[in-house]
Parts: structure tokens; sequence; C-alpha cells
């Protein structure tokens, strides 16, 4: 382990912890952190490579270190108090990764040169842009690298618990400018200056025309990470169980079981929960008694509709190590479980959506990467996770539910990654399932309120502010121009009245003042 203290970003100290043959550290001190940091990382690839303020250096968690940076495909980092870009980067990324938990290790591409870790690997071979500093260069590793299988967390074990607040690096102006125009797009920077000239009324115009020049002199940090995850043994006494709600789809929960029967490691218990499609009909399914199969079935049998409440009736019922929360309407190909479970814990990860395509659809993707997605029914969780998360009620037959569950799981320090293989084969089945027309209080029978309540929802409850009000923009542009080229005056008003009542009913729905619900009686 290398670790390199500095003021200012300036090196004040290098220390070898580890018995290489090195020249005297004494030729760093004085150098830019950023380009230190490099030539140690092309020197010693196998080498976990620290970056800390001088001020911190107390503070440092040194012995934790070797067992937070996980694998040679991490980057960790941590900022103990506000955002390097000053919340700007918030009007123009509606990610998860955006409004980082603090308390927990939370997957984000958002670093800090204040403290980090990364193994010298993903540094070689990477080139210093001119003008930039180390807060720019790190956070610009992490935004290019991450779609291409660099995990990148910020990481509060970095730093012990007594460590000082002290003022620390953020991007201002142009710098903020430069990074959206090189390390993310154009387009966005002329989005962002829109932004800040509505909702801070703050003229960016200069900041935006110096990035544009200085554009023409950099380029996006590119790099093919030279190390991909190699799929670990997976244990002999691995245990899994298998989440199936459904509703009017028999014959396609016999195949999935057929696929279950089939796999490597076959499922301790699948639980299915069965929801009644007309009343009285009773159960559907007399091939769970009649057929032998090698799990334990747990058939939960509902008079109530929804696909949240048949999923949170299902996991009062979880006992295995891991969990399997699948669709009712999918095929698993053989060894599922070892391939998903194999990758998994080769990365020390704890949850993952698997590729779900339709006959016919190419898988867009070849590296594991973190996500801001969450597939309901077709993601494996390690039971522990589960625990204190739940599908919210609040979201019962409308859109988002997933992703509420997939950011609740985030903000436990909880990393979702997605799984490009094995690849789940999605029938999309044309009978049953949850997707019935309800009729909601919000819409009328001339008009669908958009957005979406349940979306909104999602919205208020995991965007920051600057989010939520750039969010609110880009549905404006998109709605507009679709539907407000006519009449852009009418248009206007119209939005705004209809982003209220969503907005309202959100939180009617948050507080559980509103309910939507259905049941067969």
């Amino acid at each position: 382990m290398i670790v390199i203290y500095h003021q200012n970003e300036k090196v004040s100290l290098v220390e070898f912890n580890t018995k290489l043959d090195l020249q005297p550290s004494q030729k760093f001190i004085g150098r830019n952190l950023a380009e230190v940091a490099l030539e140690l990382g092309t020197l010693f690839p196998d080498q976990i490579l620290v970056w800390c303020r001088a001020e911190l250096k107390n503070s440092l968690n040194l012995a934790q270190i070797p067992s937070l940076v996980r694998n040679t495909l991490e980057m960790i980092s941590y900022r103990i108090q506000g955002d390097s870009f000053g919340y700007s980067l918030d009007y123009i990324d509606y990610s998860t990764a955006i409004k980082v938990q603090k308390g927990v290790r939370y997957p984000t591409w958002k670093m800090s040169s204040t403290v980090g870790a990364v193994y010298g690997n993903v540094l070689k071979g990477l080139k210093l842009k001119n003008g930039v500093d180390s807060e720019y260069f790190f956070n610009a590793i992490s935004r290019n690298l991450q779609p291409h299988g660099l995990l990148c967390y910020q990481e509060p074990r970095l730093l012990k618990d007594d460590a000082p607040s002290i003022e620390e690096s953020t991007l201002q102006g142009s710098a903020i400018y430069r990074f959206v125009w090189d390390e993310i797009a154009p387009k966005w920077a002329y989005f962002l200056c829109l932004c800040q000239l509505i909702y801070e009324k703050k003229l960016a115009f200069g900041s935006l025309t110096k990035a544009i020049i200085s554009s023409k002199y950099s380029n996006k940090i590119l790099k093919e990470l030279s190390q991909r995850p190699q799929a670990l043994p997976v244990e002999p006494e691995i245990t899994v169980d298998v989440l199936i709600p459904t509703l009017g789809r028999e014959k396609y929960v016999e195949m999935l079981l057929d696929d279950l029967k089939a796999q490597s490691i076959v499922p301790k218990r699948v639980i299915i929960v069965e929801q009644e499609k007309e009343v009285d009909a009773g159960s559907q399914m007399p091939f769970l008694e009649q057929k032998e199969w090698p799990f334990e079935i747990k058939h939960l049998f509902s008079k109530r509709w929804g696909p949240c409440f048949a999923r949170n009736l299902g996991l009062e019922h979880i006992q295995s190590e891991w969990t399997f929360l699948a669709d009712d309407d999918i095929r698993l190909p053989e060894n599922f479980f070892t391939k998903v479970i194999g990758q998994l814990t080769s990365l020390s990860l704890e949850a993952g959506t698997i590729s779900c395509l339709l006959k016919g659809q190419k898988e867009l993707h070849e590296e594991i990467h973190q996500t801001r997605i969450f597939g309901a029914g077709c993601s494996l969780v390690k039971s522990k996770a589960l625990k204190n998360t739940r599908f919210d009620l609040a979201y019962e037959f409308g859109y988002a539910e997933d992703s509420d569950f997939g950011a609740q799981l985030r903000n436990q320090g909880v990393d979702v990654v997605y799984l490009p293989s094995p690849t789940i084969l999605h029938l999309k089945a044309p009978v049953g399932g949850f997707r019935e027309k309800m009729e909601f209080p919000w819409n009328s029978p001339n008009n669908n309120l958009k957005p979406s309540p349940t979306v909104m929802l999602f919205w208020h409850k995991h965007f920051s502010e600057n989010q939520f009000l750039g969010n609110k923009l880009m549905i404006f542009f998109s709605f507009f121009s679709k539907f407000g080229r006519k009449n852009p005056f009418g248009f206007f008003k119209k939005f705004q009245k209809d982003w209220d009542r969503s907005l309202a009913f959100a939180r009617k729905l948050e507080s559980g003042e509103l309910r939507i619900s259905r049941t067969n009686a």
C-alpha cells in the first residue's frame, strides 16, 4: 500500500507501507497530487494507492483500507462535508448516485481529493489533462470508468470518527462547466447554464464559454479496464429462496418451477404468492401438489391484488442466505444461480439485477457495472439486506416501486450492480399479471395526469432539491416538444397545474392519506 499525503493538492509526504524497491520518496514532494498518483499507479499497478489530506493524517483509518478496497476494480473516496461541484451537477443527473447518504458505503461516481483509495492498475496508462486539478481528475476517472466496470463508492470508514472538519476542494465556475462538457456531454452544459439562470438567477455564460474553449484541447478519459472479475466457485452449502408473485399465469409459473428444478443449485424454498383473479375462483395451481418438487413450496393465497403487497407478503417467509425476486413469466438458463452468485461473491457484492430480455433482444452491455435501476422480477439479493426493506405500498398499481426498492437498498449501503449474463428470458405473458387497468383518483376519462403521481413520489423521495428542479425543467421540454408547440402559453399553464396536482397526490401517497388497493371479496 502506498499513501500520498497532500496539502492543497500538492504532495507533502509519500509513505510506502510495503516492501518495495523504490527511489527516495522525496522526488514526489511539492508535485501535483494527480500527477504523482498517475506515476505511482503506473509503477505499481498491483498496489493500493491511497491519497489523503495532510490535516487528516492522524484520522486516516489505515488498518482498515485493505478490507475496504475489496478488489482491483473498486475506487473509494470520502468527502466530509458538501459536494465537489457545489451541488450544481444535481441539476443534470437524475440517478440515485447523486443524493449521497454520508453514513454508509454508498455507490456513486462522486469522488473527492480529501481521501480515497484505488488499485494502481486503474490509473495505469491514464494521462492528466492540462489545467485540471485533482478534484476534477478523480471525478473524471470515476464518471468515465464506472459504466465500464469500475465500482465507485463514498466510504466513510476511510476516516476515523474523530476526523476534524476541514476546508475541502470544490470545483468552481468554468471548471464545473468543463467537467460537464468534457466528461458528460455538451448539451448538458447548456442545460446546466439554463438551470442556474432560472433557479439561481446566475449568469454563467462566461464560465460556459471558457469551458467550450478549453474543451478544444482535451479529450474524455477513455480506458479499457485490463482486469475482469472472475466468478468464484460457489460453496455447496449456499441456500436460495425464490419469491414469485403471480396473478392468472399458472402455466408460466409451472414452467418456471421446472427451470428451478433443473438448476445446479436447487432452491431450498419457493414462495409463491397467488392472487385470486376472479371472485371465489380459488387456487388455479393443482400442479403444486400433483407433481414432485425438490424444494419446499410455500404457497400463499390472497384475495388482495397488487405486486407490492404480494412481494411484501412473500418476504415475510424468507429464510435462506440469498433471495431471488422473480417475475412469474420468465425462463432461467441452466446453472443460473451458480453463475450469478459466483459473480457477485467475486466482487463482494450483495445484490444484482440480471439481464432479462425478450426473445431476439440483444444485450447492450458487456461488463458488470453499477446501475441506477433495480428489477423487482429479475434480481438476486442477500437476504440479510431484505430484513428492513419492503416494497412501498404507495406505489401499488403504479410505477417506480422497483426503483424505490433499489434506492432503499442503496441507502442502507447495499450496492446493486447489473449482470449482463446469464440472460433471463422474459416471455412477456399476454395474459394475467398486475398491470390490469385501474381507476386512479387523479385521472379523468379524458386526461391521465402526467407525470404520474407514483413516479413523482419517487422523485420527491429520492432526489435532491436541485435534482428535482432540473428534472422538472427537463420534463417540461420533453412534454413541450410533444404537446406544447401549438399553444405554448396554454401548455405552460397546464403543465404547471398538472405538476402541482401530481406532487400533491404524491405527498398524499407518501403520508398514507391515499392508498390504491383492490380486493376480490
